[in-house]
């Protein structure tokens, strides 16, 4: 109260009073259950334009013990036109601690390629499942994912020029 509305519109909204059932008894409070934070640092790597029959770049796939316990990581597997290197593998994780799965992405054909990276541990959520997408193509760019990344700069300044250079490798 007190304050001016902010817009023709702010002065003809309903008063949002209504919502409320002033008179009820309280209720009791809703505990929310303790929620499983999942050990993969994300649920999808997407690797973007390949050439076919060539490997991208390595994506490290960072897996984290949030939990309070030891989880032990037993296998990690891939489909598809992926590969995966895993320091993860038969290891012991003390909360808190991490290791890396490392993924590569060698499309064997043209267009959307798929895959799953699974990993099985001990944790209630096993196994814990991460999507793999690219695209092969005949076409083969100097910059990958996540892209061109330019520093700061002030409002009206230009910044350094950076190539992307597309080779046809078909």
């Amino acid at each position: 109260y007190g304050l001016p509305p902010l817009t023709a519109r702010d002065a003809n909204a309903n008063d949002t009073t209504d919502s409320f059932d002033f008179a009820q008894s309280p209720r009791a409070p809703f505990i929310l259950p303790p929620r499983n934070c999942p050990i993969p640092s994300t649920t999808i790597i997407p690797f973007g334009g390949q050439a076919v029959g060539t490997a991208s770049p390595s994506y490290n796939l960072t897996l984290t013990n949030w939990g309070t316990s030891n989880l032990t990581i037993k296998s990690t597997a891939v489909t598809g036109d992926f590969a995966q290197k895993s320091s993860c593998t038969n290891r012991i994780l003390a909360p808190g601690h991490l290791c890396y799965v490392t993924v590569t992405f060698t499309p064997t054909a043209f267009g959307p390629r798929t895959g799953t990276l699974t990993i099985t541990d001990t944790d209630s959520t096993s196994p814990q499942v991460v999507n793999l997408v690219g695209t092969g193509s005949q076409g083969e760019l100097s910059v990958y994912y996540p892209g061109l990344v330019f520093n700061e700069r002030a409002f009206g300044t230009t910044s350094a020029v950076k190539n992307v250079t597309l080779t046809n490798v078909g």
